[in-house]
This record gives structure tokens, sequence and C-alpha cells, in this order.
């Protein structure tokens, strides 16, 4: 008998068996990543050819009058964007995703309903601001904005589609679902009002996950 073959077969087999134990690990560090880190950048990934698609927030003055006379600028009105600057460097493009019951022991799986905040906003607050809103809408795609406390946050639900990808829907409050899309002409996060429309997809980006 020879051993020699016997023995390289015995090594074949148990590479095989830790290449299949590593693609099982990687696969499911997409639900305990999400558990370990506190916080990451949210990435944009339906066209990788641009390079500042990174979820972010920005300040957008907006106006409303006084007595009917004078403009006055309200400084505190943001709204949620991608691109148009939006990088990996952005200090205010720091998010955070937690589940439905705020138990970090409830691990976020496919499916799982969860919040959505700004991490940067949300930590600098007293009051919980900072959690993602559908904001009410007339007509055409709705905005999503973190003018909200945790008391009227809105919910979505996290689809895992890849190792770190994943897709976001509304869930309405008759148990409706809206996609969450990236808006290319305004380069808005928004909810698309056809429930058709098929969602953006998102990766999370660990490398910057910490505030600065």
């Amino acid at each position: 008998m020879d051993y020699g073959i016997i023995f390289i077969i015995i090594i074949v087999i148990i590479i095989l068996i830790a290449i299949v134990l590593l693609i099982y690990a990687n696969r499911s560090n997409v639900t305990n990543i999400l558990v370990s880190f506190p916080s990451y950048r949210i990435q944009y990934i339906d066209n990788l050819l641009t390079t500042n698609n990174y979820l972010g927030l920005r300040n957008i003055p907006q106006y409303a009058p006084s007595n009917g006379a004078i403009p006055l600028q309200d400084i505190d009105f943001y709204e949620s964007f991608v691109f148009s600057g939006a990088s990996n460097t952005d200090p205010l493009g720091i998010w955070k995703i937690e589940n439905l019951q705020q138990d970090n022991k409830i691990p976020i799986t496919s499916g799982s309903e969860v919040y959505i905040a700004n991490f940067v906003y949300f930590s600098q607050t007293a009051d919980q601001t900072g959690y993602l809103t559908i904001q009410p809408a007339s007509v055409g795609r709705i905005p999503i904005k973190p003018t909200a406390d945790i008391k009227s946050a809105s919910v979505f639900i996290y689809t895992i589609v890849g190792n770190n990808l994943f897709t976001l829907y509304f869930k309405g409050a008759k148990g409706g679902k809206l996609p969450i899309i990236v808006d290319r002409t305004n380069n808005l996060f928004v909810a698309d009002p056809n429930p058709n429309v098929k969602p953006s997809v998102f990766k999370l980006d660990f490398q910057f996950q910490k505030s600065q």
C-alpha cells in the first residue's frame, strides 16, 4: 500500500474542509459584524464607476417667513443623500443600524426590521435625534431625513443579498413595503412609491466605521 498517496489524499480532504469552513464563516460575518461594530459607512454599489457614492448628510438651507416679512434660515434642516462629494471620509457619513427591539443580543438577519440612524448626528444630541424618517410627500419619490427621535423613526426591512450587501424597504403602517433607492437625478436617498421598483443595493464599509 502506498502510504504517500493516502497521506496526500488526507491532506487534500483537510484542505477542502478548511475551505468550506472559511466560506461558511464569511457568510456568518455579515450578521456578526453588524453586532460587533457600533457604526458603519454605507456605500451605494449599483454603479461603482463613481467614487463618491457613500450615504451621507448635508445641511440644506431652508427658509420660512418670519411674520410674513424677512425669511429666516433653519440651519437644522438635513437630508440624506448619495454622491455629490459623499466619500468614505465624510465626517457626517457614519451610520448605525439597530434591530427594532434595540437589543444587541438579537442578531440582524435577512428580513429583520431595523432602525437607521446617523451615528454622528445621533451621538451629539441629547434627545436621540438622527433616526431616519420617511417624510410625507404628495407626489413622487419620498424623501428620508434624520429629523425624528426613536418614537417616530421609520422601520426598514433589511434584506441581505450578498456578503455585506443589502437592500432596504420601508415598512408602512398597514404592512405595505416601498423600495429604498438612490434617486440619481437629485442624488437623494428616497423611498419609491412604486412597490415594484427594484431597490438599490448598498454595502457596509467597515474600514472607516469609527467617528472622527
